[in-house]
């Protein structure tokens, strides 16, 4: 099925470029609107929280995905940690703060090193959240901790506002079409 979707897109931009009549801005806004359109969920992303330096940093995405038929909604964290050291630390294992082991999955990782000093990694992860776990945790935070084989583990903390923030996006978009139709402006 993902063969025919990308099939289907890669026609509509071949055929807008034929036409002629269509930006390449306008071809692809249709192709986005598509695509979104195709998938089985609808997915809600905050923007990236930066925490401390360049060289010694964690980059947080908060999203959840919500199943189109079923409702059902799936939380993530998208975690990209840059660090400098001697050694990569091989971060492979997640928990939340009572200690429940958390469903992830390494993304990737670099490395960029100058002879004879440090260097610099980079990690990615995309951690699984547990819903009903980060729907408390509105008012307090959601903490937990990714352990490494060599190296200090990282606690991360996500603030209360983010999670209420998420979930006001993710139910507002969950809400009847008519309640949905009330709150839009006529155009």
């Amino acid at each position: 099925m993902r063969s025919g979707v990308i099939g289907g897109l890669v026609a509509l931009l071949l055929a807008a470029c034929a036409g002629g009549g269509q930006s390449l801005d306008q071809t692809s806004q249709q192709i986005a609107q598509k695509a979104e359109v195709a998938r089985p969920y609808r997915e809600v992303a905050l923007p990236g929280a930066r925490v401390g330096e360049a060289a010694n940093g964690l980059t947080m995405v908060l999203s959840a995905r919500v199943d189109r038929q079923t409702g059902k909604v799936q939380t993530f964290l998208r975690a990209d940690l840059v660090y400098v050291a001697a050694g990569r630390r091989d971060y492979d294992s997640v928990r939340d703060a009572a200690g429940g082991q958390l469903k992830s999955e390494r993304l990737g990782g670099n490395q960029r090193c100058q002879p004879g000093q440090t260097c610099t990694y980079d990690e990615a992860w995309l951690i699984e959240l547990p819903e009903p776990a980060l729907r408390q945790a509105k008012s307090t935070g959601y903490r937990l901790k990714l352990f490494a084989r060599s190296g200090p583990e990282i606690e991360i903390g996500i603030p209360g506002p983010q999670i209420t923030s998420l979930f006001e996006r993710i139910d507002a978009g969950s809400a009847p079409a008519t309640a949905q139709a009330q709150r839009s402006p006529a155009r």
